[in-house]
């Protein structure tokens, strides 16, 4: 972010906070992050951080609390709007169905292609130990040690955490907006299913 104003990164960092607001990802009586924390996530400076909390709270969207932090302060709901239909572009032309999937399979072993299919993060950049700890802690904390049916989609707890946590890479999304699947084919098939009709050709 070198070279960039302040005046223009606090505004930006409010007007992402605003909207996470306004969305309800971050709802009345929510702690935010803490000036240092939001400073560390957004790579700005504590200044630049406070800045952008404080255009907030003259806003009215939060309040300061001594000695406690940040908080979204109560505010009227107002009326989401209707969802617009996306536009979908024709299917491919020139190529078949069958010529489309050996392309596909023919381009797997390429340099550079993602299997989606099969793609996973080497285990040594995953956090293993923190991972073990978190799932212990959850099988302890669960009244059926985790055995029941979770929502269709997914934790509500878990998905409001993902909708914060998207602020952090320039997401602006709601917990309704978040799907949990069992992995990578499941989204994409939600996906298509959300797209497309039975006989469209999705090219690859």
């Amino acid at each position: 972010m070198t070279g960039i104003s302040d005046d223009f990164l606090y505004n930006q960092v409010a007007e992402r906070l605003e909207t996470m607001v306004e969305n309800g990802v971050w709802k009345t009586g929510d702690k935010l992050p803490s000036v240092r924390a939001l400073s560390e996530e957004q790579g700005v400076s504590l200044s630049t951080a406070f800045k952008a909390y404080a255009a907030l709270e003259s806003k009215g969207l939060i309040e300061a609390r001594p000695k406690s932090g940040y908080y979204v302060r109560f505010r009227p709901r107002h009326t989401a709007a209707s969802p617009r239909t996306p536009r979908l572009a024709g299917p491919p032309e020139g190529m078949s169905v069958d010529e489309m999937i050996a392309t596909v399979y023919a381009n797997l072993s390429e340099a550079g292609v993602v299997q989606l299919s099969l793609a996973a993060p080497g285990y040594e950049l995953l956090p293993a130990a923190k991972l073990n700890k978190c799932m212990v802690e959850a099988l302890r904390s669960s009244t059926t040690s985790c055995l029941q049916y979770e929502n269709i989609p997914g934790n509500p707890e878990l998905r409001q955490q993902l909708a914060r946590l998207a602020f952090n890479w320039g997401g602006a999304c709601t917990a309704d907006d978040v799907v949990v699947t069992q992995g990578c084919m499941e989204a994409l098939s939600f996906c298509l299913q959300a797209v497309t009709r039975p006989g469209d050709t999705v090219g690859p």
